[in-house]
Parts: structure tokens; sequence; C-alpha cells
């Protein structure tokens, strides 16, 4: 096993929903964030104190294990539940 000394966290920019008004869509295609504003949650989106992982096109990433997921330019580690990775973990053969 290789050791990566990479971290990753949701980092700016981050932006947090209103819980009153931002609302979670199911589609065939999967679990969207419809953020108070309008338009989809993308990137990483805090919802309830929570940090979630989106798509660019506002797909909640729902990996098998936890993954490592590039939205933007911008590297996210992700659960199977789609809630952001933060701290140590092992993805893959890699610690990060």
């Amino acid at each position: 096993m290789i050791l990566a000394l990479t971290m990753f966290f949701c980092a700016v920019p981050v932006t947090e929903a209103k819980a009153a008004k931002g609302r979670w869509k199911v589609k065939k295609s999967g679990r969207y964030y419809v953020k108070p504003g309008g338009g989809y949650a993308r990137g990483c989106y805090k919802i309830k104190g929570k940090y979630y992982v989106f798509s660019a096109k506002g797909k909640l990433f729902r990996p098998k294990k936890n993954s490592l997921v590039n939205v933007r330019g911008r590297t996210y580690g992700v659960s199977p539940g789609g809630i952001a990775l933060t701290g140590w973990h092992v993805v893959g053969d890699q610690l990060y």
C-alpha cells in the first residue's frame, strides 16, 4: 500500500441550504437537492449540518464504496450515502 499524504475536505466554496426552503428531488436518474433560490446544488453543499457531494449537473454522488470524485476541478471524497468524507480514509488501496 502506498501512503498518500493528501487530505480532502469540502473546502471553499461551500454553500449552505436553509432548512425550511431547500428540498430533495428524486428522479429516475438519481437524487438532487433544489436550493432555496432555485437550481440544483453542485459540488460540496451543506444541508442540515451535513456536507453532501453533487455532480456538476446536480446529481448526488452515491458510490458503492468510499470514492474520490472530481467536480469542476475539485476532488472530493464521498461515502455511499453521498456524504463528503473528512479526515483519513482508505479509498481503493490508498490512504488519504
